[in-house]
């Protein structure tokens, strides 16, 4: 196919040469013009025919390197992209993004696309690129040789490392561990990845993350640290498997025309760590829900001192129960231990809350009873024994509320059954079953109605003015809510003109002015404090679609490779994609259409 077009070029230029004007002849301008068409319909097929080749940066590196793959396809016409997910296999693909260029030189016309990809080695020895295949064309394989870390020199510390730390090498099942990984960097790190933390027969609880400073060999370092309570179900060895962790590092420098310099992609993986399970003891009560702990206390709360109860009067028994080292879902149910004979206990649903911190869960179980006596005399309230293991001194401890005698007295004014409206002459009162109460009974009956009275005066009272204060509050709340409701349409319409200036940048393909609008659009759509990065919005986005498209504009923006080009109505219409995606239902796919003016 070569040979044909270069031989038709060749006969072109020798019939240009040899035509005169004085005897250009109707058949062979003709024939010249059919010779023209042919050469340019063959140069147009050859190239439309298209060439994939692939190279990498590198073809050996360390465990915890990265690697960039560029797979260019050369052509005129492209669709889609070649299959990458065969790569998974030997590699993990930290990132990806695409550009497309093409040139017109005397007519002719040169255009290519190329994928850049960060590769990321998941195991030592040589690995393989396979050959990819696209459009029926294939690229070559690659070769690639994967050593061990680098260790540091003797003497020095790595700009970044991370440590695992674990503070125990044996535990019990179903006993809380924590594990640490702290990150140490001296370096900008513009972004971090880690995979999530899976161990099979175990649950495993996030805990907060910290940060912090540390001095190591009178060199400073920030500290960034991930912790998990784990919980084994099972016996035997646990194995807390290698974990990765991506990191962006920023230069911090700039090139000669100022602009900023390609971040490193550095890896690091975790050590892999084993403890023993140990099974629950023996020695432990069959009967009883296991506990593992740290420490456990049991709290008694009355709701009036319970040494002199009432008759028929209702008291409140609370228990709360606390333990480190385990959450409140393993934290055993006292209802049945609050029982007590001659009274009735009326439990409420139990309350259950855990405190998380970077040293683990303290598991928390709130129970509260509403406890009636209804005989009058002695009642004894029996006491409440929980056995627990103490891992720290390894051995069976019991907590304990004691047992308590309440003594039940009948209420004051139950001399009788009722009081009759009659006096006798002698001036004694009577009842209806002949018993005589005196006129100092009959005083302190008065005086206890109108202490009713005035009791009931006070919370009408009361209630009046807890209705003026209610209707206070409602008022104020009802101006705060006009307020926030001013401020919100503001920021609506704030976003919406800040989406409308991105669109308009789009179609101009302003590329500053684009990334410009995109990001303060984002910080407004989100409420976020400051703008984002556009890596910080594709991984928040996540869409692949708008995730390359960003990647392309953050190259073209800043790397050194000024023929790229990008199409801002590719980015507008990846971002458009996206804010339709983010309607739960079509009403709400159409309200967010008619906000920022797109294609429902």
């Amino acid at each position: 196919m070569i040979q044909t077009i270069k031989k038709a070029n060749t006969y072109t230029m020798k019939l240009l040469r040899t035509v005169k004007p004085h005897s250009v002849t109707p058949m062979r301008l003709g024939l010249l013009l059919i010779t023209l068409l042919t050469a340019t319909l063959a140069s147009q097929a050859f190239a439309q025919q298209g060439e994939l080749s692939a190279k990498v940066n590198r073809t050996s590196l360390g465990i915890d390197e990265s690697l960039q793959l560029h797979v260019r396809y050369t052509s005129t016409q492209i669709s889609g992209q070649p299959d990458f997910r065969q790569l998974n296999t030997q590699f993990e693909i930290l990132n990806q993004f695409q550009s497309s260029q093409s040139r017109n030189i005397n007519g002719r016309i040169s255009a290519y696309t190329e994928w850049q990809l960060t590769l990321a080695p998941k195991r030592e020895g040589n690995l393989l690129i396979p050959s990819l295949r696209f459009q029926g064309k294939f690229s070559d394989a690659i070769e690639i040789t994967v050593s061990p870390a680098k260790p540091v020199p003797a003497g020095q510390i790595s700009d970044v490392f991370i440590d695992t730390v674990i503070e125990q090498n044996e535990a019990y099942v179903q006993e809380g561990i924590v594990v640490k990984y702290r990150l140490y960097y001296a370096v900008n790190i513009e972004s971090l990845n880690a995979t999530p933390l899976e161990i099979d027969n175990a649950v495993i609880e996030k805990l907060p993350e910290a940060r912090n400073t540390r001095t190591i060999n009178n060199r400073r370092y920030n500290t960034y640290e991930e912790s998990y309570s784990i919980f084994p179900q099972s016996s035997g060895e646990l194995v807390i498997p290698a974990t990765h962790w991506n990191l962006t590092i920023g230069s911090g420098t700039r090139s000669f025309f100022n602009r900023p310099r390609r971040n490193e992609i550095k890896r690091l993986k975790t050590d892999e760590k084993r403890i023993i399970i140990k099974p629950r003891p023996s020695s432990y009560p069959a009967n009883a829900l296991w506990l593992p702990a740290v420490q456990i206390r049991l709290n008694e709360q009355w709701s009036k001192p319970p040494e002199d109860f009432q008759l028929g009067e209702p008291i409140t028994r609370t228990l709360t129960l606390q333990a480190a080292g385990l959450s409140s879902s393993q934290l055993p149910s006292l209802t049945d231990a609050m029982q007590a004979s001659g009274a009735k206990v009326y439990a409420d649903q139990p309350v259950l809350s855990d405190d998380k911190s970077v040293n683990g869960v303290i598991g928390k179980r709130i129970e509260s009873a509403a406890v009636v006596i209804s005989s009058v005399g002695q009642t004894i309230i029996p006491a409440i024994k929980v056995p627990w293991w103490n891992v720290q001194h390894d051995r069976l401890e019991y907590l304990e509320v004691p047992s308590r005698t309440i003594r039940i007295t009948a209420p004051a004014n139950a001399a009788g059954d009722s009081i009759p409206p009659l006096i006798s002459q002698s001036g004694q009162h009577r009842v209806s079953g002949g018993a005589s109460i005196d006129s100092a009974a009959l005083k302190a009956l008065q005086q206890s109605l109108f202490m009713w009275r005035l009791l009931a005066l006070i919370l009408l009272l009361f209630v009046l003015a807890l209705t003026f204060w209610l209707w206070r509050i409602r008022a104020a709340n009802a101006a705060i809510v006009d307020d926030q409701q001013q401020s919100q349409a503001q920021l609506q319409r704030n976003e919406k003109q800040a989406y409308k200036a991105f669109k308009r940048a789009c179609r101009d393909d302003d590329l500053a002015a684009l990334r410009q609008h995109l990001l303060l659009w984002a910080k407004l759509y989100w409420r976020l404090p400051t703008q984002p990065t556009l890596i910080a919005l594709g991984q928040r986005m996540s869409s692949d679609q708008v995730n390359n498209q960003l990647l392309a504009l953050d190259s073209a923006l800043y790397s050194d490779n000024q023929g790229q080009k990008i199409h801002g109505e590719l980015i507008l219409t990846a971002v458009n994609a996206w804010l339709k995606a983010q309607g739960s239902n079509k009403q709400k796919t159409q309200q967010l259409a008619e906000f920022y003016g797109t294609s429902a």
